[in-house]
């Protein structure tokens, strides 16, 4: 199924901290869990899982796992006969409006993402990927 497929990235995992997310034969997993639930939901919200194939390990780092909305990963360029390393920061978002608010971006994810991005940009090739739920929420999350 992912013959060609380096690295897979999930956003809206869903685990629990105690769950074991799904194992990809020929691919190392490094999940990362919410650590809010809302009171009202009946399962887990959020949560990023990233999928790297176990041939690309040895170029391929965390580098950060900022509260439960950003994954900064690098991909070494020497490893991929690349002129310059690769940061890849992966986001998740929580939609606008909701009743959940991260205590350490206080909610404001586009500003913690541009901090991001000027941390990075000048001395990586940036790429941002993720689900930023387009910031269009107009309904409740818990009626």
């Amino acid at each position: 199924m992912f013959v060609n497929t380096d690295l897979i990235i999930l956003s809206e995992t869903w685990l629990e901290k105690h769950d074991q997310p799904p194992i990809i034969s020929g691919y190392q997993v490094y999940n990362f869990t919410s650590s809010f639930r809302h009171p009202k939901a009946f399962r887990a919200c959020g949560g990023q899982i990233v999928y790297v194939r176990d041939q690309i390990v040895g170029g391929f780092k965390v580098l950060q796992n900022i509260c439960d909305h950003f994954i900064v990963l690098l991909l070494k360029g020497s490893f991929f006969g690349n002129a310059r390393d690769i940061v890849l920061i992966c986001s998740y978002m929580a939609p606008e409006g909701t009743t959940y608010v991260c205590t350490t971006c206080n909610g404001s994810y586009m500003v913690a993402l541009e901090n991001l991005v000027a941390e990075y940009v000048d001395s990586y090739e940036l790429y941002v990927c993720g689900d930023m739920n387009a910031r269009t929420a107009s309904k409740s999350d818990y009626p």
